[in-house]
C-alpha cells in the first residue's frame, strides 16, 4: 500500500511541473518573437528610406506609406504578444496579435516568391 502512494504522488509531481515547463516554454517564444518583431517593427517605422532600402532592398518596389505601415503592424503585434498577458487585461487578445503576425509573414512570404527571393 506505501507503494502505491509513492508513486502517486511521484506522479503527481510529474503532472505538477509539466504545466510549469510549457508555461515557461510559451513565455520564452512569446518574448523571443515580440524582441524580434519589435525591433523589425521599430527598424521599418522609423529608420530613413533611403537607410532602410540599403538594409532591406524590397523597400524601394513599395510605396513608403505601406512600407511604414508594416512597421506599425509588427510593431503592434509585438506589443499585443506580451502586454495583454502580463497586464491580465483581455488577455485573449494574445492569440489575436499572433494571428495578425502569421498574417504579415505570409503576405510577406508571398511578396518575397513573386520578386523571386
Amino acid at each position: 500500500m506505501e507503494e502505491i502512494k509513492f508513486m502517486n504522488t511521484n506522479a503527481v509531481s510529474r503532472e505538477a511541473t509539466t504545466p510549469k515547463v510549457a508555461t515557461f516554454s510559451l513565455w520564452l517564444v512569446q518574448v523571443l518573437l515580440a524582441v524580434a518583431f519589435g525591433m523589425a517593427g521599430i527598424m521599418k517605422s522609423t529608420m530613413p528610406i533611403a537607410q532602410l532600402s540599403q538594409k532591406l532592398a524590397w523597400t524601394g518596389a513599395l510605396p513608403l506609406v505601406l512600407v511604414r505601415f508594416i512597421g506599425c503592424c509588427e510593431l503592434a503585434g509585438a506589443l499585443g504578444l506580451i502586454v495583454p498577458a502580463i497586464v491580465r487585461i483581455k488577455p485573449i487578445l494574445t492569440p489575436l496579435a499572433a494571428a495578425g503576425l502569421v498574417l504579415v509573414m505570409t503576405l510577406a512570404t508571398a511578396f518575397h516568391i513573386s520578386r523571386g527571393e
